[in-house]
């Protein structure tokens, strides 16, 4: 097993290196240029001022940013930043380990795994955390290490996917294969 990992990591790298030369070229370039769907209106502010007021603040963030970058309109635009300065607003207002805790969750339901153990150990390693918010942050750590064994044994064949997309120019699945890796 050690040995797969270690042939994987060594891959991994070169496909990386690989993968960060060719997604510069201008095809590359062109082709990601376009995928961005733009049509984010008004069902997307109604779901995020829903997870506003549910709470759930990081999440908010997330879809308001996304808004925010891809709206085509100035009206969505402009909503966006007034709904994103509320939430900023409702952040600052949180501890850190609350803010740490949901970032967690929504990095371990987005498969970022890596950034979910990083913010999950963040609440744990905190002084001034009770054990009311320590006890979530360990729920998801043992979530995390379940999610990872998983998905281990898909490494070698996304890796191998990402190689083949990469060799029949498909730049962004390859890199989108490579990512997904990364974050595990």
């Amino acid at each position: 097993m050690r040995t797969t990992i270690l042939r994987s990591a060594c891959a991994l790298a070169a496909l990386t290196a690989t993968l960060t030369a060719a997604s510069l070229t201008p095809a590359a370039l062109a082709s990601s240029a376009g995928s961005a769907d733009a049509a984010i209106g008004s069902d997307s502010l109604a779901t995020a001022r829903s997870l506003k007021e549910a709470g759930r603040v990081v999440e908010a963030r997330e879809l308001l940013e996304s808004i925010r970058r891809t709206a085509e309109s100035q009206d969505v635009r402009s909503q966006a930043l007034g709904l994103l300065g509320e939430v900023d607003a409702l952040m600052k207002s949180m501890s850190r380990a609350e803010v740490s805790l949901q970032k967690a969750n929504y990095a371990f339901e987005t498969d970022n795994l890596r950034e979910a153990e990083r913010q999950a150990n963040a609440v744990l390693r905190s002084r001034d955390v009770t054990m009311t918010e320590r006890a979530p942050a360990s729920e998801l750590l043992d979530k995390i290490a379940m999610r990872r064994h998983e998905l281990s044994s898909t490494v070698d064949s996304t890796l191998l996917q990402a190689y083949q997309d990469l060799e029949n120019g498909n730049y962004a699945s390859a890199k989108a294969g490579v990512e997904a890796i990364d974050r595990l």
